[in-house]
C-alpha cells in the first residue's frame, strides 16, 4: 500500500462531517456567549459543557474503529473459509 493510500485511510478515519463541524462551532459560540454574559455557572458545569464535544468525537472515532475491526475480522474469517474450501477441493 502506498503512503498516499494510507494517508487517505487515516484522513477518512478522523474526518469530521461538515455539519458536525458547524454544530460544534455553534455550540462553542453559545458556550462562549454564556461565559461572556456573566452567568454564574459552576466550574464543573462549564468543564462538562466544554468536554462534551471532544467526548462525542472520541466516541465517534471509537465506533469507527470497532466497525472497521469487525469488518476486517469478518473479511479474514470469510477469506479463511474460502481458502480452506479451495484447499480441500
Amino acid at each position: 500500500m502506498t503512503n498516499s493510500a494510507k494517508l487517505s485511510q487515516v484522513t477518512t478515519l478522523v474526518a469530521v462531517p461538515w455539519n458536525a463541524f458547524v454544530v460544534a462551532f455553534l455550540y462553542y459560540t453559545l458556550l462562549a456567549s454564556i461565559a461572556l454574559s456573566g452567568a454564574q455557572l459552576g466550574s464543573m458545569t462549564i468543564g462538562v459543557a466544554y468536554a462534551a464535544a471532544p467526548v462525542a468525537y472520541g466516541a465517534t472515532l471509537l465506533l469507527r474503529l470497532v466497525r472497521g475491526a469487525a469488518a476486517w475480522l469478518k473479511f479474514t474469517h470469510v477469506a479463511g473459509l474460502t481458502s480452506a474450501a479451495h484447499s480441500h477441493a
